[in-house]
């Protein structure tokens, strides 16, 4: 499990991943789970956060406010960048400036970064 379940806190891209693995593991289609990287402009970071298709609607859930929410009442300080699942990614045409400078520093974050495995 990720390392937040252990201390109570941890980082949107661990919570957002375990879930979208557990609902998966639980028989949750693919199709139906999206994890979306927001950014939010009065912190200046990047977030990210899972959108689940519901037969109530799409459901956000979200680290920060440790809730499960509908789409129509998320947070409006939010401005979502693309979103990614198995199957594809998808970017949001009205902030495809944005995307683009957060996708560069993304990947020059990346680029110099290390994959360490754990057991």
């Amino acid at each position: 499990m990720a390392d937040f379940s252990s201390r109570g806190s941890g980082d949107c891209k661990a919570y957002t991943l375990s879930k979208d693995f557990a609902l998966r593991a639980l028989g949750m289609d693919d199709d139906r789970l999206r994890i979306v990287l927001v950014h939010l402009p009065k912190r200046g970071v990047d977030h990210a956060v899972l959108a689940v298709a519901t037969t109530k609607g799409v459901m956000i859930l979200d680290s920060i406010l440790h809730l499960v929410l509908p789409q129509e009442k998320f947070r409006s300080e939010y401005l979502p960048l693309f979103m990614l699942n198995a199957s594809g990614r998808w970017t949001f045409r009205q902030d495809m400036e944005l995307a683009r400078a957060k996708l560069g520093e993304t990947q020059k974050k990346l680029a110099g970064a290390r994959l360490v495995l754990r057991k």
